[in-house]
């Protein structure tokens, strides 16, 4: 009788240990946004605290050590250890991306920038140019071509 009040005193505090330990990693997981939903999670919360209050009485009766019992505890921490690092994995993963694609918008959106202020710079240079040809455009009389022509087109000798 004492070993059996010394076993459920004992598979009590398993059940409280257990029962934090899925607690942190509910809250883990649901920072880093698991795909398991947290009725996913209660329900599994709930079929391992049943597991642990009713398993354990049996199986404690028949084996002092209970070593179905801790097995069973082994095994859905690890599964919950490994879906929450599978979850932080992904959180890592899609902050990468995210943090390279907020630099591709700044660069996108500074050659943007660059680009609609050449626009504007040709659309100045082309209304300089054409109101400098249409300036520029004077009639020379005929006379004064040749020498002009000479002008032009040879250095003074000075």
């Amino acid at each position: 009788m004492k070993q059996h009040a010394a076993s459920v005193s004992k598979t009590a505090k398993d059940i409280e240990r257990v029962g934090q330990e899925v607690g942190n990693l509910e809250t883990d997981l649901e920072a880093t946004g698991s795909s398991r939903t947290a009725d996913d999670v209660q329900n599994q919360l709930n079929d391992v605290s049943a597991n642990l209050l009713v398993a354990p009485l049996i199986s404690c009766l028949r084996c002092p050590d209970c070593v179905w019992c801790s097995r069973s505890n082994e095994r859905e921490r690890q599964a919950l250890q490994t879906e929450k690092e599978r979850a932080q994995n992904a959180l890592r993963t899609h902050e990468k991306d995210l943090g390279g694609m907020q630099l591709r918008e700044v660069n996108l959106k500074s050659q943007i920038k660059d680009r609609t202020t050449l626009e504007k710079q040709v659309g100045e240079m082309k209304a300089q140019v054409t109101a400098a040809s249409q300036s520029s455009k004077v009639r020379v009389p005929p006379i004064f071509l040749p020498l002009l022509s000479r002008v032009f087109a040879e250095p003074s000798p000075h």
